[in-house]
């Protein structure tokens, strides 16, 4: 179980590409930290995994946070989903200003925040 940081990568205007980017590799029970500073209804979270698996969403710490949600990764598939960062984004202590996730399986991931 490992620590893993994926940071956000923001396109710079409409109409032009972004920098790229890559998917970062999680392990089964690794824990997946996105620093989320981006907007959430311009911001898409990419997974891809070999093998199906499930992705769970920690819930934060916040007043709107309730449950974790679970995300099942089917094999050799890509999603691509939004988050509502009430729900998940922590707000205190070591993961301040962090989104978690916990897959039961290898993943691949990215996020992307684009500008409008």
């Amino acid at each position: 179980m490992a620590n893993v940081p994926v940071k956000i990568v923001k396109t710079l205007e409409p109409n032009a590409p972004s920098e790229g980017f890559t998917f970062t590799a999680a392990a089964a029970n690794d824990t997946v930290q996105i620093e989320w500073d981006g907007k959430d209804t311009q911001t898409t979270v990419l997974v891809t995994a070999a093998a199906a698996c499930e992705l769970t969403i920690k819930a934060g710490d916040s007043l709107q946070a309730v449950n974790d949600q679970v995300i099942a990764v089917e094999k050799d598939k890509h999603l691509a989903f939004s988050l509502d960062s009430g729900r998940f984004k922590n707000l205190r202590g070591d993961l301040a200003g962090k989104v978690v996730m916990v897959p039961s399986g290898a993943v691949s991931l990215a996020v992307v925040e684009t500008r409008v």
